[in-house]
């Protein structure tokens, strides 16, 4: 929530909070000889819910992400310059 003089305004971007459970989770197992080999299949799905990067979010927060990357970073950060 952004505060403008005092009052609460609604941000105008998107948030993705939700449940992180799948809505629906699926697996199928079978072993199975073909000549002399046994082979054995092991599928797995979840389907719903919502990812957590925990990665992508502090690479934002400490400003390593490549999408935080721009031309004033650059010439503070490699060239020396102050950006006052």
């Amino acid at each position: 929530m952004i505060h403008n003089s005092g009052m609460p305004v609604l941000s105008d971007y998107d948030m993705n909070y939700g449940y992180t459970d799948p809505k629906f989770s699926f697996g199928f197992i079978n072993t199975f000889r073909i000549g002399g080999f046994i082979v054995g299949l092991n599928v797995d799905g979840r389907i719903g819910g919502v990812m957590y990067n925990y990665v992508n979010d502090k690479m934002y927060d400490t400003g390593t992400h490549p999408d935080t990357d721009n031309n004033w970073r650059y010439d503070e950060v490699v060239n020396g310059k102050r950006i006052t």
